[in-house]
């Protein structure tokens, strides 16, 4: 017996519906709106190892691509854990990005961090070449570039040439 009241639901609709979340085995979790602060704690997360110098991460080449459906969660100590890896009220944040930009040690680290990446990616071309060698067609200056070397006897290869006195 077939009770008339209740509507069966069409494939696609089924389907729809199976979409939306994980599934029966995992509970029924729904996929999330994907909102920029949510995507930002999954980057955070995704990039760990960069973080901290000390800890060590397995490579995990699973969460290359955002994952469909996930929770996010709050980690709540226990009574034993007081003093020892407790954070206090001040030092919560509601996201994992605001935490981290709290942290003095850490802040100096990504300074430090992204100032030695600016230095290496900039080494060898053509503005740290010129600091280097004091000159160039920077501020002021005659344009000329080298190490001042040479006077102002211009030329297309500045003081090479010889003896450029005028003869007798």
């Amino acid at each position: 017996p077939v009770d008339p009241t209740v509507r069966r639901k069409s494939p696609s609709e089924l389907a729809r519906e199976k979409d939306q979340t994980a599934g029966k085995r995992w509970f029924g979790m729904a996929a999330p709106v994907l909102t920029p602060e949510l995507k930002n704690n999954l980057r955070v997360l995704q990039l760990r190892n960069v973080l901290d110098p000390k800890r060590f991460y397995k490579k995990d080449g699973a969460l290359k691509k955002m994952p469909k459906y996930f929770e996010m969660g709050t980690v709540v100590e226990g009574p034993t854990e007081f003093y020892s890896g407790r954070m206090t009220r001040k030092e919560r944040k509601s996201n994992l990005v605001d935490e981290l930009l709290a942290d003095k040690g850490a802040r100096d680290y990504f300074k430090r961090k992204v100032g030695e990446i600016h230095a290496h990616n900039e080494s060898g071309g053509k503005n740290w070449y010129r600091a280097r060698m004091g000159g160039g067609k920077g501020k002021g200056g005659n344009g000329k570039g080298g190490s001042g070397k040479g006077g102002d006897r211009g030329g297309k290869h500045g003081d090479r040439g010889g003896n450029k006195r005028p003869r007798k």
